[in-house]
């Protein structure tokens, strides 16, 4: 699957759609999936610490092959950082540099930046395919990581925005607008325009990237239905909601409500910044 060779998003989308459903069906199969000890704690489905998939035996796991290496620069949770994921599925084509612990390594000829950042290059109009993809792990409002001396030389590329969904399939919410994917998401996306499915065994396919992400997907489903706020005038009501943290209409409710609850705090900032003004110039009255 090649979207150089005239694949819709559609279609991607269905192949993406397809992987997470056999994720969730594997996960369904196994309701009682166990914690299992590693790196000095115990873990469900993966250990965000070492990158280890921790999955009974009986359950065979994909080994997806991408057509470069990728750099993860870590700036973020591991707990919550796809690029752990990618990690997990692709162990020897995936390295992670966690940005407050370790040095950023410069990279040489052939390595690029996928960051939206002025002047980068689309990457169905870059001519070449890179040797190594470097992606940031962070979140959408602190990507100061892009600026390191080491990564601010190289070129930059951004996915193509006809080639890649609106929406994206992770759970976690931000306020920075539409086409921002996660990490995984981001790196199938490059990966799918370079990729030559010719060749390929049962098992490696490159939409088998999301089975790990899959699995987390359905133990979120079978875990969580959280009812959502719902602003009315000055005030809030409950409503419930059969929907997940994915889904547009969750993630457009949580960042109206972080953004009401923020004007909320800058009134009573202000209340309590004039009361303690009011108070000293009474004080220097007496």
């Amino acid at each position: 699957m090649s979207l150089e060779n005239n694949v819709e998003i559609d279609d991607v989308d269905t192949q993406i759609e397809s992987a997470l459903l056999a994720s969730k069906e594997i996960y369904e199969s196994n309701p009682n999936l166990p914690r299992f000890p590693c790196c000095g704690t115990t873990s469900k489905l993966y250990c965000p610490t070492c990158c280890n998939i921790l999955l009974p035996p009986t359950i065979p796991i994909p080994r997806p092959k991408l057509p470069f290496s990728v750099k993860v620069i870590l700036h973020d949770n591991r707990a919550v950082a796809t690029g752990v994921h990618l990690k997990c599925m692709c162990p020897m084509q995936v390295d992670i540099v966690d940005y407050t612990k370790e040095d950023i390594p410069s990279y040489g000829d052939g390595a690029v930046l996928l960051f939206p950042g002025e002047g980068s290059v689309s990457l169905d109009e870059l001519g070449y395919k890179p040797k190594t993809l470097v992606v940031l792990d962070c979140k959408w409002t602190k990507t100061v990581s892009s600026t390191h001396p080491s990564l601010s030389s190289l070129p930059l590329v951004h996915l193509p925005p006809t080639k890649t969904p609106i929406q994206s399939r992770y759970w976690r919410w931000h306020t920075a607008g539409s086409n921002m994917l996660c990490t995984l998401e981001a790196v199938y996306f490059a990966s799918a325009l370079f990729d030559d499915a010719m060749g390929r065994e049962e098992g490696d396919a490159l939409n088998s990237l999301f089975f790990l992400f899959g699995l987390q997907r359905a133990a979120i489903e079978a875990s969580k239905s959280r009812p959502l706020k719902e602003p009315v005038g000055k005030g809030y009501k409950r409503k419930e909601v059969n929907g997940m943290p994915w889904d547009k209409e969750w993630k457009e409710k949580m960042v109206l409500e972080r953004r009401q609850e923020g004007g909320v705090r800058q009134k009573e900032q202000r209340i309590e910044s004039k009361r303690i003004k009011e108070g000293k110039k009474e004080e220097g009255k007496k």
